[in-house]
């Protein structure tokens, strides 16, 4: 009776990893991710391509909602609209966070986080 208790025991071990792994995903990227109709955030979190990606996915989500142009950003930021739409098609420099932080105010959302 005990080994058919433990026969299990690698199932459920698997079961708890897999668990840990998503609640450690924030759960926007998760949501995003699921818009995408992917499985898993996981591949928005894991280089800093990736990260890229997710920042351009977020900018363009937000743009979307607003009704906000690349235009529309470069007057409320100050931002180029080449540098606009760099971050946009996930091609951005994310070592500066200054433009980050302004198109966060601009649109209303968190990119810093991805």
């Amino acid at each position: 009776m005990l080994e058919d208790r433990n026969a299990h025991l690698p199932e459920q071990r698997d079961v708890l990893e897999e668990l840990n792994r998503l609640t450690a995903i924030p759960v926007d990227a998760m949501q995003r991710a699921l818009r995408y109709n992917l499985d898993s955030a996981e591949p928005l979190l894991l280089s800093l391509d990736d990260s890229k990606i997710a920042v351009g996915q977020a900018i363009r989500e937000a743009m979307h909602h607003k009704g906000a142009t690349v235009y529309h950003l470069h007057e409320k930021t100050g931002l180029s609209c080449e540098l606009i739409e760099d971050m946009m098609n996930g091609s951005g420099d994310l070592s500066d966070s200054e433009p980050l932080q302004k198109l966060e105010a601009a649109l209303g959302v968190r990119l810093t986080h991805l």
